[in-house]
C-alpha cells in the first residue's frame, strides 16, 4: 500500500467494492484491487487475515472475524469465526463443519 494511504489509514480502512474498482486479483491468501483515492487510482493488496469484517449489502449478512495471533513458531490459527445473519442471530462456523 502506498505510504500516503498508510498515513491516512494507519490502523483500519473501510473498503467498499461496488461500482468503481478495477483489476481485482484473488490468490490463496490475499487479494489485490485498484481503487480511486481522491481521484487517483492506487493498487492495494489485502491479506485475508487482515480482514476483520465482511458485509454483503444485498443480503444484509455480516461476517465478523476475530484477529489471529501470529507466532513464527506456530501455524496461523483463528480462535473463533462467527457469522451474524441479517436476523441478528450469531452462529459458529464450526457448527457447519463435518467432523
Amino acid at each position: 500500500m502506498p505510504d500516503h494511504l498508510k498515513k491516512s489509514y494507519p490502523t483500519q480502512m473501510l473498503i467498499i467494492l461496488q461500482h468503481q474498482f478495477y483489476d481485482l486479483k484473488v490468490s490463496e491468501d490475499k487479494f489485490s484491487v485498484s481503487l480511486s483515492f481522491q481521484g487517483k487510482q492506487e493498487r492495494i493488496t489485502i491479506p485475508f487475515f487482515a480482514i476483520s469484517e465482511f458485509r454483503d449489502k444485498i443480503s444484509g449478512d455480516v461476517l465478523i472475524f476475530d484477529k489471529i495471533s501470529i507466532d513464527s513458531d506456530k501455524e496461523y490459527k483463528s480462535e473463533k469465526c462467527t457469522e451474524k445473519l441479517s436476523n441478528g442471530s450469531i452462529i459458529s462456523i464450526d457448527q457447519l463443519r463435518d467432523e
